[in-house]
This record gives structure tokens, C-alpha cells and sequence, in this order.
């Protein structure tokens, strides 16, 4: 092969180095980025033993292929249909001296055997975001394609009944929207007991994909909820998309490495801090009914993603009823930041939500907080200021609700920073109430009914978003009752006035 033209980048894994080929732009980019973009794909693959068999479906340029065949000595079967991807996968497995371990195959796999075009995102080399069949996007949506290439597809049980490839030991699926489609047309091979994995990238706003989750389930499958929590983006252009892991719980598969070395490595605490500052001291007050406000990309995606994965379990949460501090919420869970830690059975939950309390508690963002609301408090007469901060997580039920209340006096200000799976419940966020008699206050000892209030707003429980607002005596919010099954988190920040000690 003449490569005098080529520009070659070599990336350690394990005890060995992979080559790609690296002819453009985002091809550099995805060398780059091998083990930033997906870094539970890379502590998948560390988990294979050689000898085994992966299916890597929608293989792209072979970043994953190349790692797995030559780091764990898998044997790797890649499809890609997309002509130059196809191209460059090939060379990389040349490069690489892989003939005998991967076989590169140029076709689309879904749940019917045809010919039909495969619509192009981009005509590009490393290109993603491809459509098979119809001219849809990554939401499956309609979309208007300028490029298109014929193609040939067929069910991967087909191939493996027919003795094409082997039954595999891990598939890796990603095609950007017709994942269903795929796993429809592989119901031997998933049933199969000598299947150990599946890692597939899902969009958890498309139904098609929810459904996948409990199928798997249904097979046998397990999933390690941290593992998804740092997999799904919280923003951007793929907001929602990320990795599930699917495992059989015999295969010894996991993820806690990846996890606590995301705990205690990648976190930057000042640079959250400063972020988090910015967004409190940018952020728009309401003043009616009473001052409150909404924040948007409240803390930084990588550490959203990683408060998502470390979220206490059921069984280490206090019921509120059992803390002292209210009567009458049994759906209602708690973990506050000072004296309920050691509850947590991991060592890294335990010393993240610590560091999360250092800098969460601090007196920085205190500060930062009460500027905002200076002209009100000083409206009230307040001319000096004996406070501090508290922090706890906050997990909601099915059956909870709360009527309209305007918190205890000690309260100076409450912010509660929403943690939900997904964008599809943003009923359940906390709502704004107006009394219909314009002249009832409530120094807030009392939860009134809902039949006595107007519903003037709700802040929408989405992800990554924040409610937050001015304690007074007509500061009235609540929520609306839960009816679902669904279990509402947030982590509640609370200034008040300094407890006597």
C-alpha cells in the first residue's frame, strides 16, 4: 500500500499501540477522542478476554474494531455500509495486521433482507448519522438528504444461522435511530446463552428505544444504572442519546472502575464551582407573585453526568416522616449532606457527595446567591446577615405531592437543582401558586389545599435545570400529585438563618 501521502496516529491501549488512518478532520478528531468520547466503550472492551467474538455494528472507521481485536485479541466481525468509511476500515485493519482477526463487511443490518439506499448525513470520510431505508434523522425524523448510496442489508440472524459469522460473545450497535430495527432482526442472537453483552447507543426520547430497555430485561439482561447515568449527554445536539450496556449478570461485567476513576480524577471542583456561580449570578429573578427563578445548564455536563451516576439507592435513603423535620410524606426520601453519608454503602458515592458539599455549601456561592436577592432583602429591612447553607438529595415517589406552602422562617432562600433520567416528566416539577384570597399570607407552618390556589407557573422538571426563590410569607409552591410510577430526585439548597449553636 502506498501511504507517502497518509498521515498515520498511533494510540496506546493496553500493552500495544492501534493505528488509523487519520485523512481528515473529524477522522483526527474520533483518534483524539477515542477515549474521551466514549469512555464506557473502552471499559467495556477491557472487560473482553481473547478468543472471544464481537459483532461491531455501524463500525464506522474501526476506532472500536481495531482496539478490540488487537488490545484483547477479539475476533471482530464490522459492518459499516458507508462506502468510505468501508474504505478506511479496511485500511486500518491492513495497518493494524489484522486480516486474520477482523472481517469487514459492507452491508446494513435491520430486520429484513433488501436492497435499498443508505441516505448520507454528509458525503465525508468519518462521517456519522446515516439513514437505511428512509431519509430520517437521529430522532427519526424527516429529514432532507443531498447524498445517497445503494446498499444491501440483511438480519444478523440470518447471518449467523446461515454459519456467515459466528454467535458472537458482545455486540456493539450504533447506527444513529434504527437500533430497534436491528435488535428486531436479531431475536436468536440475543436469546441466545452465549451472548454476554450489548452495548447500544439509544435515544431515551424515541419510544422505539425505551422499549428496548425492558426487552432486554425481559431476556435476561441487566444494566448498571451509573454506567448509563454518565453515558446519556445531558445538552446539545444529542441531549438524551447515550451508551446502555446491556449484561448478562453471570458475565462480570461492570463498571465501577470507570465510575470511581470519573469520582476522584476528572473533576475540576473550582471550575464547577466558578460555573455554577456564573449561571446563579446571571440568572433572571420573577418578581410575581413573589421573586423567584428558573436556571438552566446548571452545572457543567460532565458533572451533571456524574451526579447522575452517583444518586443514592433506594434502600440508603431516610424516609422524611423518620428525620424529625416533617409528618405525613411517606413517599418522600431523603440523604441530607451533613449527617447522612454514611448510609451510602461506596466509598466513592460517599467521598464525592463530600467533595460535593464542600464546594456546594460553601460560602462563595452563598454569597453569590444573596447578591441577587439584595434589593429585596433590603427592601425587608435586613441590615446585616447571620446565615449559612444546607444541602440535601431529595427522592419523590409515586403518590407524593405537596400543597402550597411558603417554607419555614428560617429559610432565607431555597433552590432545588432537578436530577431526572429524562426530559419526558416535566409536569413534575415544583409549581408557583397564587391564593385566591390575594390576602392570605402563611408564615409556614401550614400545607394548604390545592382547591384554595390559582396555578400561576411550574418550573418544568428537566434535566440539569434549577427553581429556586425568596422565602416570604406568600412565597407559596408546592407539587402537583404524583401519579406515575416515577421517582422525582432533586438536590435541594437551602440559606438560612444561623442556628443557635
Amino acid at each position: 500500500m502506498d501511504d507517502a501521502e497518509i498521515t498515520i496516529v498511533k494510540v496506546p491501549f493496553e500493552d500495544v499501540e492501534l493505528i488509523y488512518e487519520a485523512s481528515n478532520t473529524m477522522v483526527t478528531w474520533r483518534t483524539q477522542s477515542v477515549y474521551s468520547k466514549e469512555p464506557d466503550t473502552v471499559a467495556w472492551i477491557r472487560q473482553f478476554k481473547a478468543g472471544e467474538v464481537l459483532i461491531d455494528i455501524g463500525a464506522n472507521v474501526g476506532m472500536y474494531t481495531i482496539m478490540a481485536a488487537k488490545g484483547k485479541g477479539v475476533r471482530v466481525y464490522a459492518f459499516e455500509p458507508e462506502s468510505q468509511n468501508y474504505a478506511q476500515l479496511n485500511r486500518n485493519i491492513v495497518y493494524n495486521q489484522l486480516n486474520d482477526l477482523c472481517m469487514a463487511y459492507p452491508l446494513a443490518l435491520s430486520n429484513v433482507s433488501r436492497v435499498d439506499r443508505l441516505f448520507l448525513s454528509k458525503f465525508s470520510l468519518g462521517g456519522s448519522c446515516h439513514s437505511f431505508g428512509e431519509s430520517v434523522d437521529f430522532h427519526l425524523k424527516e429529514r432532507r438528504q443531498t447524498y445517497v448510496q445503494r446498499c444491501m442489508c440483511v438480519p444478523l440472524d440470518k447471518l449467523v444461522g446461515e454459519g456467515v459469522i459466528p454467535q458472537p460473545d458482545h455486540i456493539k450497535l450504533d447506527v444513529d435511530g434504527i437500533e430497534h430495527l436491528v435488535l428486531e432482526g436479531a431475536k436468536e442472537t440475543l436469546a441466545s446463552p452465549k451472548l454476554k453483552s450489548v452495548l447500544v447507543e439509544l435515544n431515551t426520547h424515541l419510544l422505539e428505544h425505551r422499549r428496548i430497555v425492558d426487552h432486554m430485561q425481559e431476556l435476561g439482561y441487566v444494566f448498571q444504572p451509573a454506567q448509563v447515568d454518565l453515558a446519556i449527554r445531558r445538552e446539545g445536539a444529542f441531549e438524551g442519546v447515550g451508551n446502555y450496556v446491556f449484561f448478562r449478570p453471570e458475565s462480570g461485567i461492570n463498571f465501577d472502575d470507570l465510575i470511581s476513576r470519573y469520582s476522584m480524577e476528572a473533576i475540576d471542583y473550582d471550575a464547577v464551582k466558578e460555573h455554577v456561580n456564573q449561571r446563579i449570578a446571571s440568572m433572571q429573578i420573577e418578581k410575581a407573585p413573589y421573586p423567584h427563578f428558573t436556571v438552566s445548564n446548571l452545572f457543567p455536563d460532565a458533572y451533571y453526568r456524574l451526579m447522575m451516576a452517583m444518586k443514592p439507592d433506594n434502600q440508603e435513603l431516610i424516609c422524611l416522616d423518620e428525620t424529625g423535620r416533617a409528618k405525613g410524606y411517606p413517599e418522600r426520601f431523603v440523604m441530607h449532606l451533613d449527617n447522612h453519608l454514611d448510609n451510602l454503602q461506596n466509598e466513592h458515592k460517599r467521598q464525592f457527595w463530600a467533595r460535593h458539599r464542600k464546594w456546594f455549601c460553601s460560602q462563595d456561592l452563598m454569597v453569590t446567591m444573596v447578591r441577587r436577592f439584595y434589593d429585596n432583602l433590603m427592601e425587608r429591612g435586613l441590615k446585616s446577615l447571620n446565615i449559612e447553607t444546607e444541602a440535601m438529595f431529595m427522592r419523590d415517589l409515586s403518590g407524593y405531592s405537596i400543597g402550597p406552602h411558603t417554607d419555614s422562617p428560617k429559610r432565607l432562600i431555597t433552590m432545588m437543582a432537578y436530577l431526572p433520567d429524562d426530559a419526558d416528566h416535566p409536569h413534575l416539577g415544583t409549581s408557583v401558586y397564587a391564593p385566591k384570597d390575594a390576602a392570605l399570607l402563611s408564615a409556614g407552618s401550614t400545607h394548604h389545599s390545592f382547591g384554595h390556589f390559582d396555578q400561576v407557573g411550574i418550573a418544568h422538571y428537566l434535566p440539569n435545570s434549577a427553581f429556586g426563590f425568596l422565602r416570604s410569607d406568600n412565597s407559596f409552591h408546592g407539587v402537583e400529585p404524583m401519579q406515575e410510577e416515577y421517582q422525582r430526585d432533586t438536590m435541594v439548597y437551602i440559606v438560612r438563618h444561623k442556628q443557635a449553636a
